[in-house]
């Protein structure tokens, strides 16, 4: 990249560097027109308060200042350039020979541009503000000075003409070029420092009003305003640029220049508001309560895993970080699982569509959500200033895996905590698969067992219940099967207890053995799971015949509570 610093034809400085690594993924248009913001920011103390030509030697760039959609980075060097009093015009690569020889300097392509100062007539521009409000004098030791006189009447003036940031840019070149002695004949003469001047008198200065820091003066008390009073205005900014963002942090993207002027007073200004901690309205994070500034100005924070890349994105930060990669690829080699694993679907589904043993599915579909979890978890602890270790989230997985094999597998008595020793240990389970007779056993001697069942054919809309009821020897005493109303067996299974029970209180048959095949039944009345409330009035009704009387309840396999299971769905048969 090469530029070239030109007056009356003349080369009075040039200036070259190599690309950046980022700038070499420019296009060629945007290349061009960064060689120019260069060329502005190395000569602005040339350039500042005089008119300027650019020559470049690519076309698209002649035309920037009426080219209708610009990109974010466009927008900004635009910015740039609005301060300055710049033309861009196009020349042929020939006639550009100097600038295009020092952008290929360093690298074999590059970009250049060759910039002119034009001098213009000083004379009126002094001659307008002498009549206005400036005076010229000489000193004792020969030197010119000018003393502006500010009046609140011209304070008033600036008000009513409502005069644009051009004004101000327009009146600080004429003091420029009069205190660098600007004529037509000969180059520029360094007088006195500007800064120097603006300084009060009792600070070896003249006294003089900078009007960038009556600017600057003017959007601060906007800022002011903004952050500390409830009014239309303030609630309208609010909710237009801050409503999904902090004040503290938002950033300008175009629009209004008042609130992109605000913000750059924002900086200064946050830092001298003090917040008093009362009704709790104000962040801890972002306002500044200590008197020392917002923790956030002193603590910044993280903003991804990989703190060298510049966008944080889902592909990224679940898949492409090096921390993630090492996570996918310990767990998958583990359980045999094949890469590589490039985006978030596609490594869900090898992990759910894996083939493997029945008792690691349900492993295998957690496994993806357990590591996406502690992935995030990550982000958003560092993301808050905290740590955590990638042996940290290896291990929370197992454990989470664990917990979830446990709970799935209980009747293991030692399950591994890590994971390839779980996925060995349940490749290599076969259960032990043993055969029992079940029959209907006769109660202990001077006992009764009453034998229940309730059925409810869906498609029919039918329900009925039965009961049994035999002595010791297996004698049967009595027997009942009735047509009822219900919605759903287990309403069927426990109104058939029911009706069982309130007829051997009746009859006073006791002591008394309920048997049931339903175990949702069982573990209802013993209080293990909860009651549904479509059966509570019954289920309590029972728990308390059961508190009175004396009752066991038992659970029986069908097979051995076939006379109950045959009269009940004998009754829907002939319904």
């Amino acid at each position: 990249m090469g530029v070239v610093l030109m007056q009356d034809k003349n080369v009075i400085a040039y200036a070259s560097r190599q690309l950046k690594v980022h700038e070499k993924n420019y296009p060629t248009h945007n290349l061009e027109l960064a060689a120019v913001v260069v060329a502005l920011k190395i000569w602005r103390h040339y350039l500042y308060g005089a008119k300027c030509e650019v020559f470049t030697n690519h076309r698209s760039l002649h035309h920037v200042f009426t080219q209708k959609y610009l990109n974010l980075r466009q927008q900004r060097w635009m910015e740039l350039l609005k301060d300055y009093d710049v033309a861009i015009q196009y020349h042929l690569g020939k006639a550009n020979v100097v600038a295009d020889t020092l952008s290929q300097k360093m690298v074999n392509i590059g970009s250049s541009a060759c910039l002119t100062v034009t001098k213009r007539p000083l004379a009126k521009d002094i001659q307008t503000l002498e009549s206005k409000f400036m005076q010229l004098g000489i000193s004792e030791k020969g030197g010119v000075l000018a003393s502006i006189e500010v009046r609140a009447t011209f304070i008033e003036e600036i008000k009513a003409k409502r005069f644009r940031i051009s004004f101000m840019c327009g009146k600080e070149r004429i003091f420029a070029k009069f205190l660098w002695n600007f004529k037509e004949e000969r180059r520029a003469k360094y007088w006195i420092a500007w800064p120097d001047i603006c300084l009060p008198k009792e600070e070896g200065g003249l006294g003089f009003r900078s009007l960038f820091d009556v600017s600057r003066v003017l959007f601060a008390k906007l800022w002011w305003n903004f952050r500390t009073t409830n009014s239309l205005w303030s609630n309208f900014m609010w909710n237009k640029y801050c409503k999904r963002h902090r004040p503290q942090v938002v950033e300008w993207r175009g629009g209004s220049q008042v609130w992109k002027y605000m913000l750059q007073a924002r900086d200064d200004m946050d830092q001298e508001i003090w917040w008093e901690v009362r009704n709790g309205h104000s962040s801890i994070w972002y306002d500044n309560w200590t008197q020392l500034g917002s923790l956030n100005y002193w603590l910044p924070i993280s903003h991804s895993i990989d703190e060298n890349f510049e966008e944080e994105t889902f592909q990224h930060l679940f898949m492409q970080c090096p921390i993630s990669k090492d996570l996918w690829n310990l767990f998958a080699g583990a359980a045999g699982v094949q890469g590589p694993f490039v985006q978030i679907k596609q490594t869900l589904d090898k992990w759910w569509k894996s083939d493997c043993v029945a008792k690691l599915k349900p492993l295998f579909r957690a496994v993806p959500i357990f590591i996406i979890w502690q992935i995030w978890k990550r982000r958003n602890i560092i993301d808050h200033g905290g740590k955590m270790s990638k042996n940290a989230m290896i291990m929370e997985i197992n454990r989470n895996l664990y917990l979830l094999a446990s709970y799935r597998y209980p009747w293991f008595q030692q399950l591994p905590g890590n994971w390839p020793m779980l996925v060995k240990v349940l490749e290599d389970y076969k259960p032990l698969i043993s055969s029992k007779v079940v029959t209907w056993e006769c109660p202990s001697k001077g006992k009764f067992k009453c034998n229940s069942d309730g059925t409810f054919k869906h498609m029919l809309g039918v329900s009925s219940i039965a009961f049994c009821i035999r002595n010791h020897y297996g004698d049967f005493i009595f027997a009942e099967t009735r047509k009822v109303q219900l919605r759903s067996a287990l309403e069927a299974e426990v109104r058939a207890l029911g009706v069982g029970l309130i007829y051997c209180i009746n009859h006073n048959i006791f002591p008394l053995i309920l048997e049931t095949d339903s175990l949702v039944t069982k573990k209802v009345l013993d209080g293990v799971r909860e009651v549904p409330w479509s059966i509570s009035v019954e289920v309590r009704g029972i728990k308390s015949m059961l508190e009175t009387y004396n009752v066991e309840i038992k659970h029986i396999f069908r097979e051995g509570n076939t006379l109950a299971d045959f009269l009940a769905n004998n009754v829907v048969n002939f319904a």
